[in-house]
């Protein structure tokens, strides 16, 4: 026996098992018996084709595996014995939701694995409690990672198909935290801290503006914010010859602005030296402040809501449509209809005679 063979636990998929090092005391227990294996022999083996045709208990030869490996931590234990107990369905629902995202990201860190099967196999307890999962991060998250994201909902629909629990959007968002911890080697909190901060920049700047009890398109401002803080790492900011106006006819904005620059600088007299880049931002604010939810932003928007004149008192925007003569109204309820999701009849109404 030598030191590189290993012993598997239960195998992920064709190119990954979990396993234990045959070198180690805890090899002397039983596969199933995980509890008391108080230290990190066990681990993550990856190695192309590693887990074709491997059964648990089987002997796995260390050439088969690449150099790399994600050892579990001592207190993650409670993964290995999910791994190990978990129904089998559940768990090739998400190693294939898994695979699927790594098809669209590229390769992922193998905890990825674990920290997922983990992560989703609580979730679905808590679904069939009746409990209801929130994520006050989820425009957030949808903006900073928006590919993540994607495969996000690749895994949640591979859920979906395989076993017919769907996981709300909330869910998409924390697993598009995983992925992207796994895509880029990094703890979760890492794209949370991310996440936390853009959320923090919004809060502020509704509260600078006085606008903090409006709903607002906060993915518009996130993404503009994204952009800046990519002109700032590369020290390549904006300038406008109307600054000096913008500052004068827009003074909240530009102050806002500044503000907001200062937190993404770790040295704030260099925000005096992006005057241009503050006048843009103020003039982004300005008009952020004017516009109404978009659908985009807001949870699996599907239809906008209007109140019309029908049985149950609601209709879609298609349905009003039908029913009205007012065709001014209509005018102006197209223009708004398509970036909210809570016009109502009376707003659609009341913009055309305030136009």
């Amino acid at each position: 026996m030598t030191q590189t063979e290993f012993r598997a636990i239960r195998v992920l998929n064709n190119n990954a098992v979990v396993a234990h090092s045959l070198t180690h005391p805890a090899a002397t227990l039983a596969t199933t018996d995980v509890t008391s294996a108080s230290d990190t022999a066990e681990m993550v083996l990856i190695g192309k084709g590693i887990g074709f045709g491997t059964n648990p208990g089987d002997v796995i030869d260390g050439a088969k595996v690449q150099h790399r490996y994600a050892a579990i931590d001592p207190s993650k234990l409670h993964i290995l014995r999910l791994l190990t107990t978990l129904d089998q369905s559940i768990f090739d629902a998400i190693t294939s939701g898994v695979e699927l995202a790594e098809s669209l990201l590229g390769e992922l860190a193998p905890s990825v694995y674990l920290s997922l099967t983990d992560h989703i196999a609580f979730s679905l307890e808590r679904i069939n409690r009746g409990e209801t999962i929130d994520n006050p991060l989820l425009v957030e998250i949808r903006t900073v990672f928006p590919e993540e994201y994607q495969a996000a909902e690749l895994v949640v629909g591979t859920i979906k198909n395989d076993i017919n629990v769907a996981l709300p959007p909330a869910e998409v968002a924390y697993i598009a935290l995983h992925l992207n911890a796994a895509r880029l080697g990094v703890p979760v909190k890492s794209p949370l801290g991310q996440a936390n901060f853009m959320a923090g920049l919004v809060s502020e700047a509704k509260s600078l503006l006085g606008v903090s009890g409006m709903q607002l398109d906060d993915a518009e401002l996130i993404s503009e914010l994204l952009r800046i803080y990519a002109r700032v790492r590369a020290n390549k900011p904006r300038s406008t010859p109307l600054t000096f106006m913008i500052q004068r006819d827009m003074p909240a904005q530009y102050a806002a602005a500044e503000r907001l620059l200062a937190h993404m600088y770790s040295d704030e007299t260099n925000v005096r030296e992006w005057k241009g880049e503050s006048a843009m931002l103020a003039v982004l604010l300005h008009s952020w402040t004017q516009s109404v939810p978009s659908c985009s932003v807001l949870d699996h928007c599907t239809s906008v809501q209007i109140g019309a004149e029908t049985a149950t008192g609601t209709a879609t925007v298609d349905e009003w449509k039908e029913s009205t003569s007012d065709t001014d109204a209509l005018t102006h309820c197209d223009d708004v209809s398509h970036v909210s999701s809570t016009v109502t009849k009376s707003d659609c109404h009341s913009r055309h005679h305030s136009a």
